[in-house]
Order: structure tokens, then C-alpha cells, then sequence
């Protein structure tokens, strides 16, 4: 598959999947919730997403996880 110049790498959802570390059931709840884009489809019909954007919702979604794991550690020590 060629890309265009000045077009974004584009990845199927199996990729997406890993970067995510999702189903693919997730992504679809992601693109509903508007988290993610389709950004083209094969001519096959199946979906393509932005690589870049996808490493960047990774990064957003480990950094939720990161605040709210580092949160409840820290209700638990103030609760002890």
C-alpha cells in the first residue's frame, strides 16, 4: 500500500489494537466516542487509522492510568 506524500501513516485496527492494547470492540467504542479517527479504508473496505494519532492516544491513556493508579496509592497511605 502506498502512502502519498504529505498523507499520515495509516494502520488497519490489528495494529491499532496492539498499540492500544484493546479489542477490537474497543476501537470501535473509540472511534464512536471520537477518541479515534477513520481516516481512509482499503479497497477492501476496511478501516484505516492515523499511526501517529493512534501512539497518541496510547500516551493519553497511559497517562490516565499512571494519575489514577498513583491516586488510589495514595488514599490508601493517607488512609493508613
Amino acid at each position: 500500500m502506498d502512502q502519498p506524500k504529505n498523507s499520515p501513516l495509516t494502520v488497519r485496527a490489528g495494529v491499532v489494537s496492539r498499540i492500544l492494547a484493546v479489542s477490537h470492540p474497543t476501537i470501535g467504542k473509540l472511534v464512536k466516542r471520537g477518541l479515534l479517527r477513520v481516516v481512509g479504508r482499503t479497497p477492501g473496505g476496511q478501516a484505516l487509522y492515523d499511526l501517529a494519532e493512534a501512539q497518541a492516544l496510547r500516551m493519553q491513556l497511559c497517562a490516565t492510568d499512571t494519575a489514577s493508579v498513583s491516586g488510589t496509592q495514595q488514599d490508601v497511605v493517607e488512609r493508613n
